[in-house]
């Protein structure tokens, strides 16, 4: 059997219940002793959270067959949490894209779609010329903390804070990165400083790096060679 195609768009005002719905069936599982992700009913998420994400835009939705299927909220906002850890990959915040509150419809689990949805915040930071992806999870989610090792994503370090007015909350940050084009590349940095990182420093590494930090290995650079 074919694989449903799946198409991923920004969520509107009418994905609303279908979202919450989402929300309100794994706060179920969850409630029964069935699941372990480290919401709270009531606390979060709730559909508050997701009319605020559509109102900033930041709110996707997968649609499988004609009904909502998932949802995720993709932005550059960092949440304070994210200061704390120690990342491989430090960046400026203009290069990283994060992904938050990923769901999948428990009764779609097991088709492959948390792994696209995944796959689709990776195209769209891409597009957005982003290198550095970041995410979190509960420390108690195991199902995400497998998917995500599974999709290449580093455990960066595990926080004990309150998180989405959840207390006790164990925060595991995750990490990748991606390549870029050379166009992105040169959009990103601008032609000024491609010109002057061509042979000193690997170009991806630049704009991992963030254009303020390269310029600064480009003097450390120019000063050793004189």
């Amino acid at each position: 059997m074919e694989p449903k195609p799946l198409i991923f768009r920004k969520a509107a005002a009418s994905d609303l219940d279908a979202i919450t719905a989402i929300y309100d069936k794994i706060h179920a599982q969850e409630d029964a002793g069935r699941v372990t992700i480290g919401w709270v009913t009531g606390v979060y998420p709730t559909r508050f959270d997701a009319e605020q994400a559509a109102a900033r835009n930041e709110l996707y939705v997968c649609e499988m067959e004609g009904r909502v299927a998932a949802s995720g909220i993709l932005n550059q906002r960092q949440v304070n949490v994210y200061a704390d850890g120690h990342w491989a990959y430090p960046a400026e915040d203009s290069t990283v894209f994060v992904l938050h509150t990923l769901t999948v419809d428990p009764e779609l689990s097991g088709r492959g779609i948390g792994r696209a949805f995944v796959q689709f915040y990776e195209d769209t930071a891409r597009e957005r010329g982003c290198a550095v992806l970041r995410m979190d999870t509960n420390a108690k989610n195991a199902a995400a903390r497998r998917l995500y090792a599974h999709l290449g994503y580093r455990e960066a370090d595990i926080v004990p804070c309150a998180f989405n007015s959840i207390p006790n909350v164990r925060l595991v940050l995750l990490e990748n990165h991606q390549l870029l084009s050379l166009a992105q590349l040169h959009r990103e940095l601008g032609p000024d400083v491609i010109d002057q990182i061509q042979g000193a420093v690997p170009l991806q590494h630049a704009l991992v790096a963030g254009k303020g930090h390269i310029l600064g290995l480009i003097h450390h650079f120019k000063e050793h060679v004189q």
